[in-house]
């Protein structure tokens, strides 16, 4: 698991340098586009395996919503580990409350991965990685949500969603 948590580091970083070097001579200056396509290396880790990106998903505000925030989700996979990468682009930013991450397939239905750290600046971006949950492949949608108690048991108000892909269903 510890491995698999360098990766998902490594893999932010590579991510980070793809959106950040701008990738594409299509969009204006001082803005970031965050719909990519997969990074074109992949990351070794110190046991000498690969981590590779299996899926992306293309987060977007709940329909009818007004917010510009636009994200993008790569599900990496070294052996049989699974992890995620979230990035998100004019995201508001946040002080005393927090962006956690969730998989979802109702409010009843729903898994925290992890919370957004550190908050979200004045730059309105954010990218958070996570292990993912061996059962992980049962969830259909990824979202992220602003959340306004430490421990939510069901999700906050959607910021952005999307499918989630790339992990097959167990059990």
């Amino acid at each position: 698991m510890l491995v698999l948590g360098a990766i998902v580091v490594v893999v932010v970083a590579v991510v980070l340098l793809v959106v950040l070097s701008g990738g594409s001579s299509t969009h204006s200056p001082g803005t970031t586009e965050a719909t990519r396509t997969t990074p074109a290396t992949t990351p070794t880790s110190t046991t000498g395996s690969q981590a590779r990106v299996v899926a992306q998903s293309n987060l977007n505000p709940p329909a009818g919503g007004t917010s510009s925030a636009k994200g993008v989700a790569f599900v990496v996979k070294e052996g049989s580990a699974y992890g995620i990468i979230l990035e998100a682009a004019h995201v508001a930013p946040n002080s005393h409350n927090a962006y956690a991450a969730w998989l979802y397939n109702s409010p009843s239905d729903a898994y925290r991965l992890g919370f957004v750290s550190p908050p979200v600046g004045k730059s309105g971006q954010l990218q958070v990685g996570s292990p993912l949950p061996a059962n992980a492949g049962r969830f259909k949608q990824l979202l992220l949500t602003l959340e306004t108690q430490s421990s939510p048991k069901s999700p906050g108000a959607i910021i952005l969603q999307g499918p989630f892909t790339g992990v097959p269903a167990t059990g």
